[in-house]
């Protein structure tokens, strides 16, 4: 599902990100491109919010990230080691280039379909 993608992706996990996309490509009409794009795109900004308040208490920090448990604060420490905030700005420009494309915005004018974005998009946040 989309969590185990951005839990993949946050933790730099190549072989599970694509394992992951190449079922979303299986069944895209249940994981389309706009939603893929836009749950990566909160992931990726409580990323970055997390960056702003690391050095906050550990309640301060949830309640920020509006988080229901420290269980998951864990996983945004690690994808805040993996994705320094330079880094999620890019990733968050990725995910607006190809929020775009999904809405047939495509300044490159290729004619790609929604499956060949989401790996190359995942690939892109991969090596950012």
């Amino acid at each position: 599902n989309i969590f185990e993608l951005q839990k993949a992706l946050g933790f730099r996990d190549v072989l599970k990100s694509n394992r992951i996309i190449n079922y979303f490509i299986a069944d895209i009409r249940r994981h389309s491109l706009i939603m893929v794009v836009s749950s990566l795109y909160n992931y990726f900004s409580r990323i970055l919010m997390f960056h702003s308040v690391a050095q906050n208490s550990e309640q301060e920090i949830l309640k920020t990230l509006k988080l229901s448990s420290a269980f998951f604060l864990r996983e945004y420490r690690q994808s805040a080691r993996n994705y320094p905030s330079a880094k999620v700005k890019r990733v968050i420009g990725i995910l607006k280039e190809n929020d775009l494309k999904s809405k047939g915005i495509d300044f490159n004018k290729t004619n790609t379909g929604d499956g060949e974005l989401m790996k190359e998009m995942v690939w892109k946040i991969l090596h950012v």
